[in-house]
């Protein structure tokens, strides 16, 4: 037995008015989730796993990031040729020394710890990655503190 509702004219605009709703919500959601440290998060990961420099780029301040790198991790390069080198491993798709510990992140249940502008998160690894809001819709990385293999001796 089918609903007398759905047969008629007036069923079938009450479901396109349900549908509408739902995918409206589901893309104000959307819209807004872009706007959260998790999502710039998700993007740099998403970057660093399928070799998207352009990507990466967008999501984490290199000038920053450089700044934070340990002496041991950066040798002698300093300014445009450490720029380059990072950049170079980001988008090779082997060579990604550094950012290893990038694919184990946990994105999604990770928490994050949001204060005014700024947000600090605290992977599972020990790895604390401090992000910077850019405007009303992005974040940025701007700092990543890998957890060192000396302190795990």
């Amino acid at each position: 037995m089918q609903c007398a509702i759905v047969r008629n004219q007036r069923g079938t605009i009450s479901k396109f008015l349900v549908y509408a709703i739902i995918f409206g919500a589901l893309g104000y959601g959307y819209y807004y989730f872009q706007s959260t440290p998790r999502y710039a998060l998700i993007q740099f990961k998403k970057a660093i796993m399928f070799s998207d420099k352009e990507t990466a780029e967008k999501y984490l301040d290199i000038d920053s990031f450089m700044s934070y790198l340990p002496k041991q991790t950066t040798g002698s390069a300093e300014g445009e040729a450490l720029k380059k080198r990072i950049l170079y491993e980001i988008d090779s798709p082997h060579e990604k020394s550094l950012f290893i510990p990038v694919k184990h992140w946990t994105v999604f249940t990770v928490s994050i710890n949001i204060s005014g502008d700024t947000a600090a998160v605290e992977q599972n690894d020990g790895t604390t990655i401090a992000l910077k809001k850019l405007n009303e819709r992005q974040w940025i990385i701007t700092a990543i503190h890998f957890k060192s293999k000396e302190s795990d001796k």
